[in-house]
């Protein structure tokens, strides 16, 4: 997934800030958040989860999901 962020905030550039957490490290961060399984992608505005999707995915679909919530 990573290459797929780097991607997605080349892509979208000041319009989606993208942020990337080590799971094992920040396992607090990831009960706060209610993560089940990874990898998870959480779209936030303004401090608020407003989509989220767990497990892998495609660049198509990526971009379909980013672009719903832009």
């Amino acid at each position: 997934m990573a290459p797929l962020m780097t991607w997605a905030a080349q892509t979208y550039g000041p319009s989606l800030q993208v942020a990337k957490l080590e799971a094992d490290p920040n396992p607090r961060t990831l009960e706060t958040l209610g993560v089940k399984g990874l990898p998870t992608l959480i779209l936030f505005r303004q401090g608020k989860e407003i989509s989220r999707h767990e497990g892998a995915i495609p660049q198509a679909q990526l971009k379909a999901f980013v672009d719903a919530h832009l």
